[in-house]
């Protein structure tokens, strides 16, 4: 029994070691990539090539992001279903696969973590002599597998929301700059995305879509409301609500713009002067667990030493 356990103990160490070693390549390589994507897009910025303008999503590309097929899940907010949309068209995957092509990796997903689940843990003595409470793990990973998909849909939508919002204020300005110059609200938000798409691509790509949409659909309020519902941005929706009611009712749109532009940075300063704030609170906790034990062992450390001299001599 005992050569069996260290076998099984050897084995789930090699296991553990190769999984560490593979995990360490893979962010290895991720971070690389993404210190070359920085770099050329630093590079990009300092030197921009002449004569080549910035290209922008062909008619397909950009019809084929908005559309959102009927009968996705339920659960699924209009964020996440565009963000699906988003994922499948790098993959070059039509719209209309959209539900079976979210299916079958969530099925993927289930088949996988409950396999390696079932395996893995099978080599623990504690559990794997127990075949109930193996099935039972097993079964747990699998259901987590089920609603993996759809976490990482959530997070990636949450995660590009944020970013595309922080620019926001940059991207009025511009907007405010080009109807001063006298371009028309398509025309200016066409070209604040390319002004935009090196500094903040996610909301570049979303001024796009919501140039196309101007283009496209018949109401111009429609489109808007379609940037808020990609988004679902408090921010994003109060600029929405104001270019609505400007277009609405004829005033004027820069001095609109402005004002929601002034009230972006300010709110911006507010949140940012909020961090700052939790800051103190946030540093409590590693500095009693890491800086305090130092400080009590450079100050009584000698103290305890000459008493450990004193009464054990």
């Amino acid at each position: 029994m005992g050569p069996l356990v260290s076998g099984q103990t050897g084995i789930i160490l090699l296991g553990a070691a190769l999984s560490l070693i593979w995990a360490g390549l893979i962010m290895l390589i991720y971070s690389m990539h993404m210190r070359r994507q920085t770099i050329d897009r630093r590079i990009s910025l300092i030197e921009p090539k002449a004569g080549i303008k910035a290209a922008e999503p062909s008619a397909d590309a950009v019809i084929g992001r908005t559309v959102v097929p009927h009968g996705l899940p339920a659960g699924m907010t209009g964020r996440e279903q565009h963000e699906l949309m988003r994922i499948l068209s790098r993959w070059k995957i039509p719209a209309e696969y959209a539900v079976p092509a979210y299916v079958a990796a969530r099925a993927v997903a289930v088949v996988l973590l409950a396999t390696l689940t079932y395996f893995l843990f099978g080599y623990l003595p504690a559990i794997g002599g127990n075949a109930s409470l193996h099935y039972l793990l097993a079964a747990a990973f699998g259901v987590a597998g089920w609603l993996l998909p759809h976490y990482v849909i959530q997070k990636l939508a949450s995660h590009r929301a944020a970013a595309a919002a922080r620019g926001l204020p940059e991207a009025l300005e511009l907007l405010v700059i080009c109807v001063e110059v006298g371009l028309a609200l398509e025309d200016s938000i066409k070209r604040a995305a390319a002004e935009l798409q090196h500094t903040n691509p996610d909301l570049a790509e979303e001024l796009y879509l919501t140039s196309a949409d101007l283009e496209i659909l018949p109401s111009q309020d429609q489109a808007l409301a379609n940037l808020a519902e990609r988004l679902e941005v408090p921010s994003v929706r109060s600029v929405v609500s104001t270019l609505t009611q400007t277009l609405r009712y004829g005033t004027p749109l820069v001095n609109a713009l402005r004002l929601v532009a002034s009230e972006l940075r300010n709110t911006s300063l507010l949140e940012m002067e909020e961090r700052a704030n939790k800051l103190p609170t946030l540093m409590t906790l590693p500095m009693i667990l890491f800086i305090m034990p130092t400080i009590f062992l450079v100050v009584g450390g000698p103290a305890a030493l000459r008493l450990v001299d004193t009464f054990f001599k």
